[in-house]
């Protein structure tokens, strides 16, 4: 399957600068989950891509294999619910793996796609709510009897700011203060 480009996403719980441990199982993975209005280009590039991932992995049988895994919650893309109905939800990761052994990092830029953020950068300028363009891989595969599709997280750029969703906050900027009483401006600045 190729990589796909989803523009405009809504980013959530990035995990950007550092893996984390994946359900505390000592397996380390960055990630980060990506919204998209229903119906969207976004929506319609990830159901395409999906599609052509599950009919190129399982033939004649991606139909049933797709239902069962869609069935049993293994499917990567997945609509979402109460507030956030009209929405769908795409939870992207790169590989798991176990330490000594690190997964490899996605490649994480500013607007610029040129201004490459690195470790420790990332967090401070991509949070929980802000606009994104993401670059993603779906696969599909088959474990003791179980399908499912998944989704790696090689790149994403930040678009612009959005609301802050829970657990992710706005940047603030200087100039969002002003002097407090007995400071200079000087050393404000």
């Amino acid at each position: 399957m190729e990589k796909v480009k989803l523009v405009n996403v809504r980013i959530q719980y990035p995990v950007l600068d550092h893996p984390r441990d994946y359900r505390d199982n000592k397996r380390f993975a960055y990630s980060a989950t990506l919204w998209m209005e229903d119906g969207s280009p976004a929506h319609k590039a990830i159901e395409a891509a999906i599609a052509e991932e599950v009919k190129e992995k399982w033939g004649a049988k991606a139909t049933a294999n797709l239902k069962n895994a869609k069935s049993n919650n293994k499917v990567c893309l997945r609509k979402g619910e109460d507030d956030m109905e009209g929405w769908w939800f795409l939870r992207v990761s790169t590989s798991k793996e176990t330490p000594p052994k690190m997964p490899k990092r996605p490649k994480v830029v500013n607007r610029n796609p040129n201004d490459v953020l690195e470790v420790g950068q990332a967090e401070a300028i991509i949070y929980g709510g802000c606009y994104v363009t993401a670059i993603v891989r779906p696969w599909a595969h088959e474990y003791a009897g179980a399908f499912q599709v998944n989704c790696d997280f090689l790149a994403v750029q930040f678009m612009r700011d959005g609301d802050a969703f829970a657990g992710g906050a706005p940047k603030v900027e200087v100039s969002d203060f002003e002097p407090a009483e007995g400071a200079d401006a000087e050393d404000f600045i």
